[in-house]
């Protein structure tokens, strides 16, 4: 009888550590699972930052685009008008798309 008791006593000491590292283990586990919610959700704040920023850069260039478009336009019809007289020193300065043939 005594040594049923025993073995009952280690059965049910056996039952608790296995209760404790299971324990440990779903705590571990859910530690693991927010770290990786937290990482999925600073990869997708990243990744919509990288993509604001490539639109802004897009952006920066469709407005150079349009600013070069618009100083050669300015340049072309001051030469015409002879408001301006640009030299080459200039026109290498503003926009190298200057281009005007003797009117």
């Amino acid at each position: 009888n005594a040594e049923l008791s025993q073995e009952v006593k280690s059965v049910l000491s056996l039952q608790q550590k296995l209760t404790d590292v299971k324990r440990d283990l779903e705590t571990k586990l859910q530690s693991v699972c927010d770290d990786l919610a937290a990482s999925d959700k600073a990869n997708s704040q990243l990744a919509q930052e990288a993509e604001s920023m490539h639109s802004a850069q897009q952006k920066m260039e469709d407005v150079k685009r349009d600013l070069e478009t618009k100083l050669q336009t300015v340049w072309l019809l001051a030469a015409r008008s002879q408001v301006l007289e640009p030299d080459a020193d200039t026109c290498a300065a503003g926009t190298q798309a200057y281009a005007v043939d003797s009117v």
